[in-house]
């Protein structure tokens, strides 16, 4: 090591400034360093006391946005399409000498899903590794540079893995904190036999039964939960959209609520309901050959460590979700959330007991993400476009079903509302609507693409709304709670624009209950000439909206090229940014000559919904309702299944079940 090199340090506390005096002060090294974030006041207060030994403490400062490779895509894509797909099929080589599979389980698949579909917001993941070491090559250049750029990380599971992908980039990675890592572990382990032996006592001294009303002996589905459990089709989002628009029995279904108001609401409408995933019973069931886990548990290999702490954290949702299938008489389990772990134990419990685990498709995907990878036995999908896409994932699919989009009925009542908010902004001088749908974001832009990006989706066109007095806009938040906080001094600008009467946001009124917004991106687009989708990588509203008919356009400042909207979608309908979006939007909405084109949907909807009929909830809900009558007649669960499916053939056609 020489001055010429460039250190970088991932975490900077006081142990490691410690250890960085005796390291580069004391044997005369470089003395410049980098480093990504420092832990406490006192790591910042000693940085300033190294200031009197020559010592320069430089934090690095990048924004995720800007992490693009030679393609100008944003890296943090181009990880979760790729490169987590490559990291695991490496640590498969290694996990499959310790932990052997079954065909009653995925234990594999759910230690290295564990391991490696964590987002890159939380600390320690392979995300968070992976893409800073494409930071530091984008920022120092380091296939260019003729320094040596040194990465100093915390000891982590997977390290030779980073060591080689690091190796290639021209970046050298050292470890430290290994000790404490594997105490870490250990203590996160402990933690999960504490969770244990409480819920244990719970369920022993019946405590919190009274809050639970399924009492009754049929067997039922249980879907999982959002927390929206709307019994109205109001335009407002619902976990009970296949149940509303189906034939299957209110009777038969649970929902497990979180508070006992729900409770109420849903047994008056006929629903069986539990609270916080009562059980009655805790029997424990041994999956795993504890003699030989718990020589895993002794070892001080931090590798070990980490595969026993999945290990058990699996058997410890194993058995939660066993026991309270048993104690509802649960035979089908539905969910969406397919984007972590947590769901495989859920298919390997429903299965143990010949029951069925369902999956139904609530977001859009143009390309294959690692986090996507699902384990069920039956996915109800959109179309075959989002069955390719599952399939190059690759999922852990028994039966694809094709069902269109599971999308709300358009009611009278949704259209009224509509017709209202239409009526009062063109009143007040707008001649055309523009609805503009954004996305999610975070405050900290080096782990996510920021608050700045969805500032924009409202600056920019509020700024034309200001100056040109025939347009009007509809802005409707992914997360309307945290509007306020994520524009800043740009909120003056919306309350600004409100005051026109030509502006109107949906869920206007912040709700910190409410963990996702109410209003679907339909209601919304119900009052508007043209959809304008902010994040095209996200493309779930804007193919709901084009669905319905609402003239709809994209935009890609993430650079999503490779998504299956590239080679479907004319062109004409993807920009880069705000500026093209709002030339395109006065060439064609006010001008009598137009290019018929802009926002038509109608040559490549059917690749996103080949029936186009909005009942895709209904056609979800009738083949469950197959599925339970199949229970009722005591036949066995492949032969439910296979009827289940012919009805779905007779009605829908051969080609809609691959």
């Amino acid at each position: 090591m020489n001055n010429k090199n460039i250190i970088v340090f991932e975490k900077v506390n006081s142990n490691v400034l410690i250890y960085i005096f005796f390291k580069f002060y004391l044997k005369k090294k470089n003395k410049k360093i980098y480093y990504i974030y420092s832990t406490s006041k006192l790591s910042k207060l000693i940085i300033k006391i190294y200031r009197y030994f020559g010592f320069e403490f430089i934090k690095l400062k990048f924004r995720m946005i800007d992490i693009r490779n030679e393609n100008g895509e944003i890296y943090s894509l181009i990880i979760q399409n790729k490169e987590l797909f490559d990291f695991e099929k490496s640590y498969f080589k290694f996990l499959n000498l310790i932990v052997s599979e079954n065909k009653e389980n995925n234990l594999n698949h759910y230690v290295a899903k564990s391991i490696f579909a964590d987002f890159v917001i939380n600390k320690n993941t392979p995300f968070r590794l992976i893409y800073l070491i494409n930071v530091l090559n984008q920022i120092f250049d380091t296939k260019k540079a003729k320094k040596e750029c040194i990465f100093y990380i915390v000891n982590r599971p997977c390290l030779n893995l980073y060591v080689e992908y690091a190796k290639n980039k021209e970046i050298k990675i050292l470890s430290y904190s290994k000790y404490r890592s594997q105490i870490v572990y250990k203590l996160i382990i402990i933690k999960i036999y504490i969770k244990i032996i409480i819920k244990s006592f719970i369920r022993k001294f019946n405590i919190f039964e009274k809050l639970n009303t399924s009492n009754n002996h049929n067997y039922k589905l249980f879907c999982e939960r959002q927390y929206q459990p709307n019994l109205i089709l109001n335009g407002e989002k619902s976990d009970l959209l296949w149940l509303l628009n189906s034939n299957f029995l209110v009777k038969d279904t649970l929902y497990d609520c979180k508070n006992p108001k729900e409770v109420s609401k849903l047994n008056k409408f006929g629903i069986n309901t539990s609270v916080n995933l009562f059980s009655l019973d805790f029997q424990y069931h041994k999956i795993i050959d504890y003699n030989y886990i718990y020589s895993l548990f002794l070892k001080t290999d931090i590798e070990k460590s980490n595969i026993f702490y999945h290990l058990c954290n699996y058997e410890y949702l194993y058995n939660k979700w066993l026991n309270y299938f048993k104690t509802h008489n649960i035979k089908i389990f539905l969910n969406w959330y397919k984007y972590d772990s947590s769901h495989i134990p859920i298919t390997d419990a429903i299965n143990s007991i010949g029951g069925i685990s369902t999956f139904f498709q609530p977001n859009f995907e143009g390309v294959p993400f690692y986090g996507c990878k699902l384990f069920t036995d039956i996915f109800f999908c959109n179309s075959k476009l989002s069955v390719f896409i599952d399939k190059k994932t690759p999922s852990h699919v028994n039966h694809h079903v094709i069902t269109g989009c599971p999308n709300f009925m358009i009611t009278s009542e949704m259209i009224a509302k509509s017709k209202e908010i239409r009526r009062k902004i063109l009143n007040n001088g707008a001649k055309q609507i523009v609805c503009v749908l954004d996305e999610n974001s975070a405050p900290d832009e080096r782990w996510h693409t920021g608050d700045q990006l969805q500032k924009d989706n409202y600056i920019y066109i509020i700024d034309e709304l200001l100056k040109n007095k025939a347009i009007g806009v509809i802005f409707k938040p992914k997360f309307s709670y945290g509007l306020r906080r994520k524009l800043k001094n740009a909120y003056k600008l919306l309350e600004e624009a409100i005051s026109t009467g030509r502006c109107y946001v949906y869920d206007q009124i912040e709700d910190k209950s409410q963990k996702f917004a109410k209003t679907t991106p339909i209601l919304a687009a119900l009052s508007s000439d043209l959809v304008v989708h902010s994040h095209l990588i996200a493309g779930t509203a804007a193919i709901e909206t084009a669905l319905h008919g609402i003239p709809t356009i994209l935009i890609d400042r993430e650079s999503a090229k490779n998504s299956v909207i590239y080679e479907t979608l004319n062109k004409i309908n993807i920009y880069n940014n705000w500026p093209d979006t709002i030339k395109a939007i006065n060439e064609n909405l006010f001008r009598d000559k137009k290019n018929e084109l802009f926002g038509n949907w109608k040559d490549c909807i059917e690749y996103f919904d080949p029936f186009r009929d909005n009942r895709g909830s209904e056609r979800i809900g009738n083949c469950l309702k197959d599925l339970i009558d199949g229970y009722k007649k005591n036949l066995d669960k492949d032969r439910i299944i296979e009827i289940a499916l012919k009805n779905y053939v007779k009605k829908w056609g051969k080609d809609k079940i691959i």
